[in-house]
């Protein structure tokens, strides 16, 4: 189950929390119960302009990150031959 008290969303869109009004075996959940209903991203009205004003429609070239114990990566496809290559980072 969910904590009321501890939200999931961020930024403007909030998460809706439902609350179950009576016990259903079925799904396994009882009387009074919140739980936060999922649906098919295509049926949010809205959701497809807030992706597309979030996210950059770009092509990357590469993707940089750094592990737990602060070593950089970068992952990329060789343009000759098709391969990933992974190279870790110098510290």
């Amino acid at each position: 189950m969910v904590d009321p008290n501890n939200p999931i969303s961020t930024g403007d869109l909030p998460a809706y929390y439902m609350q179950v009004p009576s016990d259903n075996e079925e799904m396994g959940l009882s009387a009074g119960s919140l739980f936060l209903p999922k649906t098919r991203a295509d049926l949010v009205d809205g959701l497809e302009d807030k992706i597309n004003q979030t996210i950059p429609n770009t092509v990357l070239t590469s993707l940089k990150w750094q592990d737990s114990q602060g070593t950089n990566y970068t992952l990329s496809v060789d343009p000759t031959t098709g391969q990933l290559k992974l190279i870790k980072e110098a510290n």
